[in-house]
């Protein structure tokens, strides 16, 4: 069977329960590694047994950032772009001997940069099942003026991001 990487936003619980999801549905055999962050990677640690042919391993991610328990848009686009400039080279030239060794012949990603990066140095194929993707994959010219400035935004970390699936 194949050995399949999945790589997810640890932002809140949404990827986490589509990871869920995508590991209750698949079929039995599989190896796989699970490269998370933050929110993420404290539901899957304790909802994975640690015994099983699923390993969550831990790595750094986006976050969003809070004042005064309000969402922090621009120390938001901050700190990710900061993660992007200091952090992701390191961390992608890591992934990518984790790849190679763990052998993997494929990897999903719910909204990570990291793995997908690391994935497509070494030529490994790259699914992504989130659902940002839309905004840069589709025609969004029906939507509302507003709307469509406000998805153009958003895309735009989609766009920073590069994960290329």
């Amino acid at each position: 069977m194949a050995r399949i990487a999945i790589s997810l936003c640890g932002e809140g619980r949404g990827h986490a329960t589509r990871t869920l999801t995508l590991l209750e549905r698949m079929p039995p055999g599989h190896e796989i590694r699970i490269f998370t962050s933050a929110d993420a990677y404290e539901l899957l640690s304790r909802r994975v047994p640690a015994d099983g042919p699923v390993r969550v391993t831990e790595i750094p991610g986006i976050q969003f950032q809070y004042t005064a328990g309000r969402l922090d848009v621009p120390w938001t686009i901050i700190k990710g772009f900061e993660f992007q400039v200091r952090r992701l080279g390191p961390l992608v030239n890591r992934l990518e001997a984790e790849l190679r060794s763990f052998g993997a012949d494929l990897v999903l990603t719910d909204f990570e940069p990291a793995v997908a990066h690391a994935a497509a140095r070494q030529g490994i194929p790259v699914t992504s099942v989130d659902h940002q993707h839309f905004l840069v994959a589709y025609d969004l010219s029906s939507l509302p003026r507003r709307l469509q400035w406000r998805a153009a935004f958003i895309g735009l970390a989609v766009r920073l991001y590069r994960i290329r699936a």
